[in-house]
């Protein structure tokens, strides 16, 4: 069997970043043959390596319980979704002088209403999962508006009523695993074209084992600039060991991986294959079969990371609509039932910070409506023509009409600060935006209601950071599709975000200026571009230009 290769670096828990590049999509468990074969890719070759496919067990479960058991007690018809067999029209040519005023902004689409009566309840009580995961329950890990109709017949194509015995599974452990690779593959209308390596390992070795792959492939120096930015944007304490809460992240939450290097699936399992053991082999064979047959897109490129956490969300997404579809068809209600209650521990995810938390789950919960968006209109056709056509932005998977109309980002200058160490300089997206407003401080309660609304208003962006004599300073400039909205948010940001910060008299063209408790900030507002720095103090700030 083929070495295992390093896990994906976490991508910038700063909003520099994007979603953490280890969050990708990807679990454990082979196609079809399983002995002995060559790996898909262990060919020698010195081509860069590609980052692995890691799949949460958090994410894999909740996702099913969430949204499985509100598809299997709708009474009421669900529209039906496209078949998988229907032509997918061409996709048009991206239009790259789109204008950032163009359009109005576009608001995130409200979810439909939910369906009627909460079958959780009768196991869990009146709270539901509520009483396990808050007074937001579901809603606050799945996007906070219910489930709308649109997304359940994409999950339940062919009506939503599920399988009360399901489909047996033979017990020997490898062929289970090649019996789910044919189902995964009769759903997914795709076909294995080689053999993929399997480990199962018990979760102590799995969690050893990511963590020390982690340690080689993401350099102290990385999560050293990272846990920088995020604490000059007020994303985390300033007493945060990212690298610490980082690898307690891992250990938890990670339940297996898939690396498109060897072809080669590791999984968690104590022996025999549980429900969520199942989900998850499933989750893993979707990303190794799309990378058979249509190609993974390759993560790699440090210069456009929104990209790459937009193509996270269509992969991930892809592998979490056809885990559902699987789950339907072939665990029993008995096993679905028992997935209601998910068996992971959540202590680490809970006390990271709300940047991470939502990289976690960004991925699944964006990646699923948005590949929604075009099963519903061509079935796996059209999803499959989306790896020929991949997404740039994150503004167009939590917009999906504007990647069906492929609004491309507008060009924003970056910033220079003379005599300073530059320690980044990448995309910074609407995801990024979303996520900076809807926890100033790190506190979700501190942010407006409107924080998606107010992403909408992103046409382009970009993060640059740099090492200056007096600490971090971050530049932020986000182009707007309408002015007016993003200045006057991003003017009052910084009042939850650094409360012992005082207001400061303005200085040229600056819309606000704020200093205090060692970190200071400006905003300021030309024409379509909102640009935000913060630093030590207004001295340095002000040197950026």
């Amino acid at each position: 069997m083929s070495d295992l290769p390093p896990p994906p670096p976490p991508p910038p828990p700063t909003s520099s970043g994007g979603g953490p590049r280890w969050q990708s999509p990807g679990l454990p468990t082979p196609p079809p043959p399983l002995d002995g074969g060559p790996t898909a890719s262990d060919d020698g070759s010195d081509e860069p390596s590609r980052t692995p496919w890691i799949v949460g067990a958090l994410v894999a479960v909740l996702v099913l319980a969430g949204l499985g058991w509100a598809v299997a007690r709708d009474d009421d018809p669900l529209p039906n979704a496209a078949p998988s067999a229907t032509p997918t029209p061409a996709p048009s040519t991206p239009n790259a002088t789109t204008n950032a005023t163009d359009d109005p902004a576009t608001p995130a689409p409200d979810a439909g209403p939910s369906p009627s009566g909460n079958p959780l309840d009768d196991l869990f009580g009146e709270g539901g999962l509520d009483d396990l995961f808050g007074e937001g329950g579901l809603d606050d890990l799945l996007g906070g508006g219910g489930i709308d109709r649109d997304l359940l017949a994409c999950l339940a194509p062919d009506g939503g009523q599920p399988s009360l015995e399901g489909t047996p599974l033979p017990d020997d452990p490898a062929e289970a695993i090649r019996t789910i690779g044919d189902q995964v593959a009769d759903l997914r209308d795709l076909e294995f074209t080689d053999p993929v390596d399997l480990e199962l390992l018990s979760s102590d070795d799995l969690a050893d084992r990511i963590v020390d792959l982690t340690d080689e492939d993401y350099p102290v120096e990385d999560s050293d600039t990272d846990q920088a930015i995020m604490i000059a944007l007020g994303q985390a304490d300033p007493d945060i060991d990212l690298r610490a809460t980082f690898l307690d992240l891992l250990g938890e939450q990670v339940a297996g991986f898939y690396d498109p290097d060897t072809g080669e699936l590791v999984a968690e399992s104590a022996g025999d294959l549980a429900p969520a053991d199942r989900i998850i082999v499933a989750h893993e064979l979707d990303h190794a079969l799309t990378d058979q047959a249509l190609g993974l897109p390759d993560l790699e490129g440090d210069a456009d990371l929104d990209a790459v956490i937009a193509q996270q969300a269509l992969v991930e997404g892809d592998a979490t609509v056809l885990m559902q579809q699987w789950a339907g068809v072939n665990l029993s209600l008995a096993d679905q039932l028992s997935l209601a209650v998910p068996g992971v521990e959540t202590q680490a995810l809970d006390d990271a910070p709300y940047v991470l938390q939502q990289q976690l789950l960004y991925p699944y919960d964006a990646g699923l409506s948005f590949v929604c968006s075009q099963y519903n209109d061509g079935g796996w056709a059209a999803v499959d023509a989306m790896y020929d056509d991949l997404p740039t932005t994150t503004a167009q998977v939590l917009f999906p009409e504007r990647y069906t109309a492929r609004q491309e980002a507008v060009e924003v200058a970056p910033l220079a600060l003379d005599g300073a160490t530059e320690l980044r300089s990448t995309t910074w997206g609407a995801v990024d935006l979303k996520w900076l407003l809807e926890a100033p401080g790190d506190d979700p309660t501190a942010g407006p209601d409107d924080a998606t609304d107010l992403a909408a208003d992103w046409a382009g962006g970009n993060l640059t950071a740099w090492d200056a004599d007096g600490g971090t300073v971050v530049a932020l400039r986000v182009a707007q599709r309408v002015d007016g909205g993003l200045c006057n948010a991003l003017a009052a940001w910084h009042g939850s975000a650094f409360p012992d910060a005082d207001t400061a008299a303005t200085d040229g063209s600056e819309t606000a200026a704020w200093e205090g408790g060692g970190r200071a900030g400006t905003v300021t507002c030309v024409d379509d571009v909102v640009t935000a720095v913060v630093g030590p103090d207004l001295d340095t700030v002000r040197q950026v230009n």
